[in-house]
């Protein structure tokens, strides 16, 4: 590990870092010590190493965010395989919103997978809620089969307008069955009327 402090005074701030080697990761403030909008690429390679970093939760959230933005197939597998195995919801929960606001094909096939299996309580309402940004078949299919076999309440709004957002192919009549249903909190008819 190797920390180099680059004194900022100002709005900006420049700095050379010299290392003996290649490093396989970087991070900018990783204490978050500076309050600061960061939009930093260090490449593939680098990102990838970080989105598997197992003591860096922020790093593996910004790793994540930076590989679902270009939408490229390559990256967006690996986010996918990393949120199969990441024990962190609140991670899983923002790399989710990064694949929906990706709006990439590749973003919309990880999505779909994720849809299908993806099992973890906290984090289910966000993965509808980006599945919901995309208007495909794909997405009212598997969001109807996840349905048929059952969600927790908040999942369920989220998939019901996920359902909505489809318009045109939209299953109305559930739709309108389920806005009628009394559920736990009433989440999930109030999803349904959202939708």
């Amino acid at each position: 590990r190797f920390t180099h402090t680059i004194p900022v005074r100002g709005k900006t701030a420049y700095g050379v870092v010299t290392m003996a080697s290649d490093p396989d990761r970087i991070r900018i403030d990783p204490s978050w010590k500076v309050l600061h909008k960061l939009d930093f690429n260090p490449g593939p390679s680098r990102l990838r190493a970080q989105i598997a970093a197992g003591d860096d939760p922020v790093g593996r959230i910004q790793a994540g965010v930076r590989l679902s933005k270009d939408g490229r197939p390559a990256d967006v597998e690996v986010v996918r395989r990393a949120m199969q195995s990441e024990p962190m919801w609140q991670v899983q929960v923002r790399w989710l919103k990064a694949l929906g606001a990706s709006q990439t094909p590749a973003a919309l096939d990880a999505l779909v997978m994720l849809a299908a299996t993806h099992s973890e309580v906290m984090s289910l309402g966000a993965l509808f809620d980006a599945l919901g940004s995309y208007r495909d078949p794909r997405v009212v299919e598997v969001t109807e089969a996840r349905l048929d076999e059952g969600l927790p309440p908040l999942a369920r709004g989220a998939a019901y307008q996920a359902l909505g957002a489809q318009r045109e192919r939209a299953p109305v009549e559930r739709l309108v069955q389920a806005a009628g249903t009394a559920g736990a909190g009433g989440f999930a008819a109030a999803g349904a009327l959202v939708a």
